[in-house]
């Protein structure tokens, strides 16, 4: 069974599609402000994944819980 950082990374690095989608005009969100929050989700991402410290610590649930929060109401 895949664990929550695997599942994360995965499901994270396909919102890179949404930058794709800016550039070609399917979406009306500019293209450089949907890279700039895609690519920090990444970035921070990463350095949890490769951090064991960072996982224990309650600012990553947190951070990944508000992602949660955000997210849902933007695809209703």
């Amino acid at each position: 069974t895949p664990s929550l950082a695997t599942v994360l990374f995965y499901v994270q690095s396909a919102a890179l599609l949404e930058i794709v989608h800016a550039g070609l005009g399917l979406v009306r969100s500019p293209v450089f402000v949907t890279a700039m929050q895609v690519g920090s989700r990444i970035v921070a991402l990463h350095m949890i994944t490769t951090s064991p410290n960072a996982q224990t610590q309650w600012g990553a649930a947190l951070m990944i819980f508000s992602w949660a929060l955000v997210e849902v109401p933007r695809y209703l």
